[in-house]
């Protein structure tokens, strides 16, 4: 056998000698990208390739008229945003809500974003109903989601009631208060009460707090 090549190795297989491409052939699998593979495996390699490829394309122009939407082609870049319908520009569409600066330019990227509605999109929409500075920006994200009754939205919504910032639980409960689903409800019951724990010094020394605010509004301390 040709020791550079594993393939050409001498089997003994059912009472007689072969190679491992003779019996990888038998099989039905062929050798690809240094693989012995199905061709149905094969298949399936190359539509994903097609597919990163596209969504690499969509991300190129997206970043493009992005940058155009700044400049006086700024109505053609606009126009082009929201004309998107192809799930494979979410990515590059994510992008854009995040890199752009301007309130009336990541709303853009909302509503082209809302346009496509599938679950990558609406979790993009969701996080940025949380996290994004300007409020308006939030809150046309949150217009957006409920009009749809994602129960995966519902679910990143209920994730985020136990976050270690307070901005984004009492935002995701708005949130969760504005989708109106059922389900959400005992995690909401359960986030009415938080306990933070803070340490303190002062002439008696040094200890921990422990605040708790109550669904009364009520605060609490104890040392």
């Amino acid at each position: 056998c040709n020791k550079a090549d594993p393939a050409s190795y001498a089997i003994w297989k059912d009472g007689q000698w072969t190679t491992r491409q003779e019996l990888m052939e038998r099989d039905g699998r062929v050798w690809h990208e240094g693989k012995w593979r199905l061709p149905q495996e094969i298949a399936l390699l190359e539509d994903q390739k097609k597919l990163d490829a596209k969504e690499k394309e969509w991300v190129n122009k997206i970043q493009q008229w992005r940058q155009w939407l700044a400049t006086d082609k700024a109505r053609y870049a606009r126009e082009s945003i929201l004309a998107i319908e192809d799930p494979l520009a979410v990515r590059g569409l994510k992008g854009g809500l995040i890199a752009s600066k301007s309130r009336e330019d990541r709303v853009v990227f909302v509503r082209a974003l809302a346009r496509i509605g599938n679950p990558d999109a609406n979790e993009a929409l969701a996080a940025c109903s949380l996290v994004d500075p300007d409020e308006e920006v939030r809150l046309t994200c949150l217009d957006y989601l409920k009009k749809k009754k994602d129960p995966r939205v519902v679910d990143f919504y209920v994730g985020r009631l136990k976050d270690s910032s307070n901005a984004i639980v009492n935002r995701a409960g708005r949130a969760l208060k504005e989708m109106g689903d059922p389900s959400a409800i005992g995690p909401l019951i359960e986030s009415l009460v938080t306990v933070h724990k803070c340490r303190v010094s002062g002439g008696g020394g040094s200890g921990k707090t422990n605040a708790t605010f109550s669904s009364g509004g009520g605060i609490g301390l104890s040392m």
